[in-house]
């Protein structure tokens, strides 16, 4: 009989020149992998740290003065500079007449309050400010999602009982401290406001989740 054996060739004690270009192939991988997350990561810092404006005009027949109303949103705890200077800064240069933050200026009540709080009382100082929850607040100052089996079940309502008014018995207490520093906050209702001689109706929402902003807001 022949016998034959196959055996892996070395080269003088190293890897063959296939398993020497996989390697550098997945050592190229691995380096490509570890700069694009670099990059991701900084350019996510650089966003963070600007603020986009986009402007909007619109004319009415009951207005014959002009007004400018600021409105603020989606933060999600961001800091423009030093306690925010940038920010403010740039919002006291556009002289609002009225400001108002519409929800996730934090991304948590627990962790994000005071940030919310100094924020909101320099911006009273500026013009008259309104606060509205977004789904960071409201997650955060309740504790659950609003959807409409959620709220049924956390307020013992059902189809033939609902009651908006309900969410706004409830006083949390970061509403007490956004009030204490001037801002008012808006739940499921209006504020009227006197501004260049006339008197403009602010809304606020509180609940804008889609399964149950009919049958709660």
């Amino acid at each position: 009989g022949c016998k034959v054996v196959f055996k892996r060739k070395r080269i003088h004690g190293t890897l063959s020149p296939r398993l020497k270009a996989l390697k550098f192939f997945a050592l190229g991988i691995l380096s490509v992998c570890m700069a694009t997350a670099i990059i991701v990561v900084m350019y996510s810092y650089i966003e963070n740290r600007n603020f986009r404006e986009t402007f909007y005009s619109t004319s009415s027949i009951k207005i014959d003065t002009p007004i400018r109303i600021v409105q603020l949103s989606d933060l999600h705890g961001s800091s423009y500079g030093k306690k925010n200077q940038k920010l403010i800064s740039r919002i006291e240069e556009l002289s609002p007449d009225i400001i108002i933050c519409t929800g996730d200026i934090v991304d948590s009540t627990v962790d994000d309050l005071d940030y919310a709080v100094g924020l909101a009382e320099a911006l009273a100082l500026i013009a008259p400010t309104y606060y509205v929850y977004g789904n960071r607040e409201v997650e955060g100052v309740y504790g659950f999602s609003f959807t409409e089996k959620a709220l049924d079940k956390k307020l013992g309502f059902d189809e033939t009982s609902r009651d908006e008014a309900a969410l706004r018995k409830y006083k949390d207490p970061f509403e007490k401290k956004l009030e204490a520093v001037g801002v008012k906050v808006l739940k499921n209702e209006k504020d009227t406001i006197h501004v260049n001689n006339i008197d403009v109706d602010v809304y606020g929402v509180l609940n804008s989740n889609p399964s149950s902003f009919w049958s709660y807001s």
